[in-house]
């Protein structure tokens, strides 16, 4: 099995869905032993010819409590799964094809799951296909048994048989023949061969169309003559009259000149045709009328909703011009915001950078950095400070002589000396400033 995967790989290359052929045609091998993977030229309806892989072989069905393998042939277009497989009903040159609704003289296969197959291509897949085949042929099996002595009809009239009967030896779909006169052993052991995947033989299998069939080894009881039937009536439209049991000896009844529909009373025949006529008439003016009805009320509507359309078309493309001029402005506002964060980012970063620096640094003292670089400096320092002090003294003193706690004496007494002193350290400042080469500012 492995090796028959390596090739299948192999002969993909042409196909547009490579991983989804093989998954499904690798499936319906290892669901159908029956079944074997080749490539082969396939010629279209219009001439062209292409190599294409085949799925080809049996599939198993069940008939009748039997079970029989019918020949297929699936072939797998390149554009697969876009579109189904073409499969095909091979019978052996044992085999004849019985056209029905699904398969025709030709063998192919016409299925509903085939022509909807575009509709869900996803999930329809060979293997499902084949698993339908198997049902539609267990009812209706596609092929049977090509007759092997068929004895030429004799020189009778053409007889047909009666309505209902088909056949064994005659392939669904085919044009009527004349009833031969066969051998009664033979007509009533007429069968279908297909292969039993039991006994992996052929074997004689029931035309599926007939009632009933003698069991192996008996004699079947005989099988009494189908009453005759003769061509009447007109070309392409034959009438089926069943005629009088006679004996062999009776010659048939001679075949009538005019049609079945001769008899019937001609002036009946027209009032009943006239009639018919007048009611597929009148049927007929009913649905056109209907059908203008229906298109004054599409032609009064469609104009209210093409300008409504238009409307909410021109709106849309207002909205649409509006939509655009905001996301620009929130995309600019973004890149702000985006700036903003970077620059704050940058900043928060410097001021850990600055905090780790400072609290590095050892501890100092007040009196240490508030100080001047020289002894000229550290003095007018210390002279300020007495001469602001002072300004402190006043102030309270005269505070305390307005509350009557001190006497006008001792007030006059502390100002006097508080002055003096004041002024002498002023003086001294601004010596100091001049000598230092300061700006006075007292």
């Amino acid at each position: 099995m492995e090796a028959t995967r390596d090739w299948l790989r192999g002969v993909l290359g042409p196909y547009h869905h490579r991983d989804r052929v093989f998954r499904d045609a690798d499936t319906v091998l290892v669901n159908f032993n029956g079944l074997a993977p080749k490539t082969d030229t396939y010629t279209h309806e219009d001439g062209r010819t292409v190599v294409l892989l085949c799925l080809h072989g049996t599939i198993p069905i069940k008939f009748r409590g039997v079970t029989y393998n019918i020949p297929i042939a699936a072939w797998v277009p390149y554009t697969y799964p876009a579109q189904p497989p073409i499969c095909f009903v091979t019978p052996t040159s044992s085999m004849l094809v019985r056209a029905s609704k699904h398969v025709d003289l030709s063998g192919k296969i016409y299925h509903p799951y085939l022509a909807y197959w575009h509709m869900n291509s996803e999930e329809s897949n060979i293997l499902q296909f084949m698993r339908t085949l198997q049902e539609i042929f267990a009812l209706e099996p596609p092929v049977y048994t090509k007759p092997s002595n068929p004895n030429p009809p004799s020189a009778t009239p053409a007889t047909y048989p009666p309505p209902g009967y088909t056949n064994p030896t005659q392939p669904v779909g085919g044009s009527p023949q004349p009833y031969p006169n066969v051998n009664r052993q033979n007509y009533a052991q007429a069968s279908v061969n297909y292969y039993p995947q039991q006994a992996q033989q052929q074997l004689s299998m029931p035309d599926p169309r007939r009632h009933s069939t003698p069991p192996p080894g008996a004699q079947p009881p005989p099988v009494p003559p189908p009453p005759s039937y003769v061509l009447t009536g007109r070309a392409g439209s034959p009438h089926q009259q069943p005629l009088p049991h006679r004996s062999q000896s009776t010659p048939p009844p001679p075949i009538p000149a005019k049609p079945l529909a001769a008899a019937l009373d001609g002036q009946a025949y027209q009032s009943a045709l006239d009639e018919r006529t007048a009611k597929l008439n009148a049927l007929r003016e009913a649905v056109k009328d209907r059908l203008r009805h229906r298109q004054r009320e599409l032609n009064a509507a469609i104009p209210a909703d093409i300008e409504r359309l238009l409307h909410v078309n021109k709106r849309l493309s207002e909205g649409e011009v509006s939509i655009s001029e905001t996301i620009r402005k929130l995309g600019q506002e973004q890149g702000n915001v985006q700036n903003n964060i970077e620059l704050l980012q940058q900043k928060n970063k410097e001021l850990s950078e600055s905090i780790d620096a400072l609290r590095q640094q050892p501890d100092v003292n007040v009196d240490d950095v508030v100080g001047g670089s020289t002894v000229v400096y550290n003095q007018l320092f210390e002279l300020v400070a007495e001469d602001h002090a002072i300004d402190d003294a006043l102030y309270y003193l005269g505070k305390a002589l307005d509350a009557e706690k001190i006497e006008s004496a001792a007030f006059l007494k502390n100002v006097r000396g508080l002055a003096r002193e004041q002024f002498m350290k002023r003086a001294l400042i601004k010596k100091i400033r001049q000598h230092a080469g300061l700006t006075d500012t007292i």
